[in-house]
């Protein structure tokens, strides 16, 4: 079996760059709790329900950044429980504060978030970066500093309201304010 590297679109080289991290804490645990000990077509319904929501989420995502008209300096790495979006317009700053606060909102408002009582962690950082971009499917991998800095920054948010509760539960809410 041979896999071929797809040849890149795009790369950034831009030295600046913001990067905005999203992380829905405790996915996995959250739908096997709430089917562990149904059937499997329980266990379905709870992975459907909360793909569904993730879905939503990055919904919601895509329609701030195409509000913004950021034509095509912007990255979208899913993760799975969360995502990565990096932005390297001429103000790659704001633009990141704009869909972090955006994503912050719409998880604050969703209904499965309040019925599922749904943690998450938000992290922004601005540093550099490559991206590259492949085509058919389209798929955003990126590199560099402000994707390891800004894990860090988002995985911060939980220590420090940890420590502000004085206990290891993760907080409701981890964007911190």
């Amino acid at each position: 079996m041979s896999f071929e590297i797809p040849r890149p679109i795009e790369l950034n080289y831009e030295n600046g760059s913001s990067a905005v991290i999203v992380d829905i804490r405790g996915s996995s645990e959250l739908v096997r709790k709430r089917s562990y000990s149904e059937s499997l077509d329980e266990y379905n319904k709870a992975l459907l329900e909360h793909t569904d929501f993730m879905m939503r989420l990055f919904k919601r995502i895509f329609e701030r950044i195409e509000s913004l008209s950021l034509g095509n300096y912007f990255a979208f790495n899913d993760t799975g429980d969360g995502c990565l979006c990096v932005f390297w317009d001429t103000n790659h700053p704001l633009t990141c504060l704009k869909v972090g606060a955006a994503i912050n909102e719409h998880l604050l408002e969703d209904q499965y978030v309040k019925e599922n009582n749904i943690r998450f962690g938000i992290g922004l950082h601005t540093g550099g970066s490559l991206v590259y971009r492949t085509s058919a499917p389209r798929r955003d991998f990126v590199f560099g500093i402000v994707a390891n800095t800004v894990a860090r920054v988002e995985k911060f948010t939980k220590n420090l309201k940890d420590a502000e509760k004085g206990g290891r539960e993760d907080p409701p809410v981890s964007f911190y304010r």
